[in-house]
């Protein structure tokens, strides 16, 4: 279905001159292309429009249970899994450095004692699967294709939607990450509206993700400053960048990096994913 739309916009002076008074070269054009900042008295307006536009922005983002988020900065491979940077809390206080794959296992086993400890994580699992399929805002998405040596990187748009696809009817291993464009681009087809489509694949890479081809997952920013260095960022930059940092890679050769939109952000994607990769791969 195909409908043509439109409007006309009229232009109020004297509510634009009360608004953007703190505003410096004024101009109408300026509102409409978005190079002037929200008003503060406008506050509530835009808040109301970002909860329409992000559905996950209407509920609070979940808290890891205290265990399981001190596997959050360690690096995640699908062979060895990752550690716990911190002693883990009682009852794990006694069993000696656990990796995230040893200790899913131990609660999955439905011991009593570990009872409190496995309810917390399912229900930390549901609400972070659930802020996934709403959507989550990234930035500076860098694709680097390392198949065949090549290491070729493809920056995409500055803004992106990272969702998580998974039908009901279908197995978890088919569950994927999809990269979605907020920002049209003459270099992109065009879309007819922003999170149409994934972006387009090129040659091997594709911008969406089968959880299960996910081999590593990383907050820890590249110290060859690849990432950085395509993004023009360096010194104190990349101090304040590192907390929002996370990267996976996959099987087949393509490295993701991308900043998310906090520093908490990215620290409850890293832990999360972690999570639903560990247990679709491992059948949990």
């Amino acid at each position: 279905i195909e409908a043509k739309i439109k409007c006309v916009v009229k232009v109020r002076d004297e509510i634009n001159q009360l608004m953007y008074s703190k505003a410096k070269n004024f101009d109408t054009s300026k509102i409409l292309s978005g190079k002037l900042s929200h008003p503060e008295k406008a506050a509530s307006f835009y808040g109301a429009l970002r909860r329409l536009e992000f559905p996950s922005t209407m509920y609070p983002h979940p808290t890891p249970p205290m265990n399981l988020s001190k596997f959050t900065y360690s690096i995640w491979h699908q062979q060895s899994s990752c550690e716990a940077t911190e002693v883990l809390e009682p009852p794990f206080d006694e069993e000696g450095q656990l990796s995230l794959r040893t200790f899913l296992r131990i609660v999955d086993r439905g011991s009593k004692i570990h009872q409190e400890e496995k309810t917390e994580i399912d229900a930390f699992m549901l609400k972070f699967n659930r802020m996934l399929f709403d959507g989550v805002t990234v930035e500076h998405i860098l694709i680097l294709n390392r198949k065949n040596g090549s290491g070729v990187a493809e920056e995409r748009p500055s803004k992106a939607l990272m969702k998580l696809w998974h039908l009901p009817e279908d197995s978890w291993e088919d569950a994927e990450l999809q990269f979605m464009s907020r920002m049209k681009s003459s270099n992109r087809r065009k879309m007819t509206s922003d999170f149409e489509q994934p972006f387009q694949t090129t040659g091997e890479l594709s911008e969406s993700f089968n959880i299960n081809d996910i081999v590593c997952i990383s907050k820890t920013m590249p110290e060859n400053g690849e990432f950085a260095h395509s993004l023009g960022y360096s010194g104190e930059d990349n101090k304040k960048r590192q907390k929002k940092f996370v990267s996976f890679e996959t099987k087949y050769g393509a490295r993701v990096m991308f900043f998310a939109r906090t520093g908490k952000d990215a620290s409850l994607i890293s832990c999360g994913l972690k999570l639903l990769v560990e247990r679709v791969q491992i059948n949990i």
